[in-house]
């Protein structure tokens, strides 16, 4: 089910709870948001989740209903998913949300544990590398005077002395 929808569902029973019609709850929504009321078919395609809520709507959808955001994105009991988008959240990411700031700050310790062992694992492989870099460095050099020699002879004009040879 989608997201929209269920706050649509739990919009309509607390609308129904208070007793309120549609244009009444309307009327309410735009006293709250000091604006024009939301009309019958307003209400109605809120309710039925025709409409893609925003932050402040939600807001104020709990405001004129004395309940909390949270309550609007309440699951019903038989659903464990719902559709946002093109995801499926799953209930108990909704109710229990891993993003805490504790949790968040624990998890960027690890991350930050994780990236001094990545760095230190690049500091101990430059140390590794480093020398046979060199190394090849000096193997390049030798190729470059190995292959002037080698020219040198094939065309007969090699001396003694050329690219450091006797």
């Amino acid at each position: 089910m989608r997201i929209e929808k269920i706050v649509g569902q739990n919009v309509a029973r607390l609308r129904a709870a208070k007793g309120w019609s549609q244009p009444q709850f309307g009327e309410e929504i735009g006293s709250l948001l000091k604006s024009k009321p939301w009309t019958r078919q307003a209400v109605s395609n809120a309710e039925k989740g025709q409409r893609a809520f925003t932050v402040a709507d939600l807001v104020a959808l709990a405001c004129v209903l004395e309940t909390s955001p949270a309550a609007l994105l309440t699951l019903p009991p038989t659903l464990s998913t719902v559709q946002v988008g093109d995801a499926e959240i799953r209930r108990d990411y909704l109710e229990n949300p891993t993003w805490s700031h504790e949790s968040t700050s624990e998890a960027l310790a690890s991350v930050v544990d994780v990236v001094r062992v990545i760095e230190d694992g690049l500091n101990a492989l430059r140390d590794l590398t480093d020398p046979l870099l060199e190394k090849a460095g000096d193997l390049t050099t030798a190729g470059v005077v190995l292959q002037g020699r080698i020219r040198l002879e094939e065309a007969g004009a090699a001396r003694p002395g050329d690219y450091g040879w006797a």
